[in-house]
């Protein structure tokens, strides 16, 4: 598996983390691959990551090209539009009999918006050409895929659609751990609404704050935002203009969002755009009622049309204040949300990568040396 840099506290780290750990748990000897000389050589059990270095990304090429020939792994599965098109290149080189498959996390055509239309219009050639080279590409929602089929002019039939691997024991382990938040051993039980997410432009938190701005006038209630980023002196700025620095708290990155969704009353996903939303799913497993945007993409796809929670037009400030209100006073059964995540068991998805692959090698109770696997990376 090869990363991006930028994604160690993004969505993709949990995917790429669950699919190394099942793989290996089914006998596969995983590699994992990044962009940094911190994790060289660094063995994360249960697989051993490798750094392919700092550099351009001709001098990236160059190193995995000289790693895959060494190597020769059965796949190398790429995450991260700079890992993609680093992979994509080293097809090119001659010697080079791994397949390769990028993957797609984000809604490309609202990542490129707002920039230099000359920088647009190169990116979109770049990516057309590039992404042709690839032996598949997996997107993480339909969505994800019709944008990208459109915004880089790629065949459909090329873009398989994996839904992000998320849900396992893990999860309701991590949930049984005490928040450290001082609200939550409060004797004051006031309900928490929780927003999760890098604070930027992309994940619209002003509207989440202006929203419950709106519901703590009717209800009394408390706000926590878990995530960091280079939006949070306006965020604080915001918070203390509308004079609800009491009621309001940003406590920054934290190891474990799932003590805090346990406990909360509600999970609010207010983004502009997504390419799959992990949280929605995570807070569903943990039977913790959902209110999101309908974002391009991926939300509407995981609440099933609004089947498992509220859809509202995003950046619908009142909008989105009304559906909080209603699913605090009337919130759904928690087995009732917990079915929603079947689709998203770690399982079930590495088996349809695997497939996808043709690796699908036999799950057996030995040694992972026993199986004589190539690298699956």
């Amino acid at each position: 598996m090869f990363r991006n840099p930028g994604s160690v506290h993004g969505g993709i780290t949990p995917v790429i983390k669950n699919l190394a750990e099942e793989f290996t748990h089914r006998g596969f000897l995983i590699h994992l691959l990044t962009f940094t000389h911190s994790d060289a050589g660094h063995k994360c059990d249960p697989f051993e990551m490798i750094s392919v270095g700092k550099g351009t990304k001709v001098i990236n090429v160059m190193r995995l090209w000289h790693y895959l020939r060494r190597q020769q792994p059965d796949v190398l599965l790429t995450a991260g539009q700079r890992a993609n098109l680093v992979a994509a290149w080293t097809k090119i080189l001659p010697g080079i009999k791994t397949p390769v498959w990028g993957s797609l996390h984000n809604t490309e055509s609202k990542v490129q918006s707002g920039k230099n239309w000359i920088r647009q219009l190169r990116k979109r050639y770049v990516m057309r050409f590039s992404y042709k080279l690839l032996d598949g590409i997996i997107a993480v929602s339909d969505g994800v895929a019709d944008d990208f089929v459109t915004y880089a002019n790629i065949p459909r039939e090329l873009i398989k659609v994996v839904y992000n691997p998320l849900i396992g024991e893990y999860i309701h382990k991590k949930a049984k751990e005490f928040p450290n938040h001082p609200w939550f051993a409060s004797e004051k039980k006031l309900p928490i609404v929780l927003g999760i997410g890098r604070l930027t432009e992309q994940k619209d938190f002003p509207t989440l704050i202006k929203a419950f701005a709106l519901v703590h006038r009717k209800v009394p209630c408390r706000l926590i935002i878990l995530g960091e980023g280079k939006k949070r002196k306006e965020l604080e700025d915001l918070v203390s203009s509308m004079g609800m620095t009491d009621c309001v708290d940003l406590p920054g990155f934290v190891e474990n969002p799932f003590s805090y969704m346990s406990r909360a009353s509600l999970f609010v996903l207010s983004s502009a755009w997504e390419g799959f939303g992990n949280v929605l799913v995570e807070s569903l497993a943990l039977a913790l009622p959902v209110v999101s945007t309908d974002c391009p993409h991926g939300p509407r796809e995981i609440l099933e049309d609004g089947k498992y929670g509220s859809l509202i037009p995003p950046g619908n400030a009142p909008a989105l204040a009304k559906a909080i209100l209603h699913t605090l006073e009337n919130p759904p059964q928690k087995e009732f949300l917990m079915k929603a995540v079947e689709r998203f068991r770690i399982e079930a998805c590495a088996e349809t990568y695997l497939q996808l692959f043709g690796l699908n090698m036999e799950k057996k109770d030995t040694h992972i040396s026993k199986y004589h696997a190539r690298d699956l990376i």
